[in-house]
């Protein structure tokens, strides 16, 4: 179809049932709900910020990246931080694809 400014291309028809979940989501399917949760903690009184259901994983696990851009818009869109266990970390830095549980 031609108009005034161009050429309108039409994508495909989508439909209004979702398509299947992959395999490592079938576990969300189920009837039961995960209460799989973690909590982000202030590093310096240790007040909870915020807390996220943990669903990345069927055992309760978030990714990393989620977590820390979460993090960092509480933080003020802060982006030069990271996520430890422990007020005094000293572990090594996790990749934004890895699972934390």
């Amino acid at each position: 179809m031609a108009t005034s400014r161009g050429r309108v291309v039409l994508r495909e028809v989508s439909g209004i049932f979702p398509p299947p979940s992959p395999n490592e989501y079938l576990f969300l399917e189920g009837g039961q709900p995960l209460n799989h949760k973690i909590s982000v903690r202030h590093p310096h009184n240790n007040d909870v910020l915020f807390t996220l259901f943990a669903w990345d994983h069927k055992d309760g696990a978030l990714h990393y990246g989620l977590l820390h851009t979460a993090c960092a818009i509480v933080a003020d869109n802060r982006h030069d931080g990271y996520l430890s266990a422990s007020r005094y970390p000293n572990a090594e830095r996790l990749a934004l694809d890895q699972t934390l549980p």
